[in-house]
């Protein structure tokens, strides 16, 4: 849902961006008629002049259903171009928004191996120019977005939540690692610190951060319990939020013996006579 929400955001800002655009270009041209739109001959001699802009311009002309394999081609080609020309240096944010603009616009990039991966080299620039420059929060929240765009991208989502772990605090990161982990996955990405940290410190947090929990929970007792199993029993009875927030998913698990499994069952009850 969280990630949904982000994406959504981020269909937003794009098309806004998209309508400014077209109101712009009404200004100078009322109305573009029919026939004033390219054909596909006329993309692919843009193609052999090298005119990546005007090819940029007017890949949209053709009709949806005109749309074949060599359209997309066209696609692919245009869009490696316009990576390859560099931006002005006092513009460092034009390689991410139209890494951002290339996908919204040609949803079959995400299938291009080397689209996305310039697509994430140039995300985590940003990403570290972003927490250089601006807001900590607003650049953790575009990039939620950025990676709601392309959600099958979890080696992108950790290697984010790495770098937010480092710039923000350890729970801000757990949303980045939560989207990283939703797959099977190699034991060393469960046990690597920066997990730990921000999911170690998520189960300490109050009531009103239920979602970062949630998070927490899932990772801590789903796909990394056999690799965090140890850490999670010698810790319950770290404070009373630790014991609210695992005892329940530790006795679910039949991890607890002696006075570990005494407390948690204690703490349990009394939190249910309270509510």
């Amino acid at each position: 849902m969280y990630f949904k929400q982000m994406l959504a955001y981020q269909k937003c800002v794009v098309r806004v961006l998209g309508v400014c655009l077209a109101l712009t270009f009404c200004v100078f041209k009322p109305a573009m008629a029919i026939q004033d739109r390219y054909t596909i001959d006329d993309l692919f001699a843009l193609e052999r002049s090298g005119s990546w802009s005007e090819l940029w311009a007017h890949l949209l002309d053709i009709k949806p259903s005109r749309r074949d394999e060599e359209w997309e081609r066209l696609g692919i080609t245009v869009t490696q171009a316009k990576l390859d020309t560099p931006y002005p240096m006092d513009q460092p944010e034009q390689s991410f928004l139209f890494v951002l603009e290339a996908l919204d616009r040609l949803p079959f990039l995400k299938d291009n191996a080397a689209f996305m991966a310039s697509r994430t080299d140039i995300g985590l620039q940003r990403l570290h120019t972003c927490f250089q420059a601006g807001s900590p929060r607003t650049c953790r929240n575009n990039f939620l977005a950025f990676i709601a765009q392309a959600p099958k991208d979890h080696a992108l989502a950790f290697a984010a939540g790495k770098i937010v772990r480092r710039k923000m605090s350890y729970t801000h990161a757990m949303a980045f690692f939560h989207h990283a982990l939703q797959v099977s996955i190699t034991p060393n990405r469960c046990l690597d610190e920066d997990v730990w940290l921000a999911l170690n410190a998520s189960l300490e947090l109050r009531d009103t951060q239920a979602e970062s929990v949630r998070m927490a929970q899932d990772i801590a007792f789903g796909v990394c319990w056999d690799s965090l199993k140890k850490k999670l029993v010698d810790g319950v009875l770290g404070t009373p939020k630790r014991m609210q927030h695992t005892c329940q998913g530790l006795l679910d698990k039949q991890a607890l013996t002696g006075v570990r499994l005494k407390k948690c069952k204690t703490a349990l009850s009394a939190l249910s006579s309270a509510s």
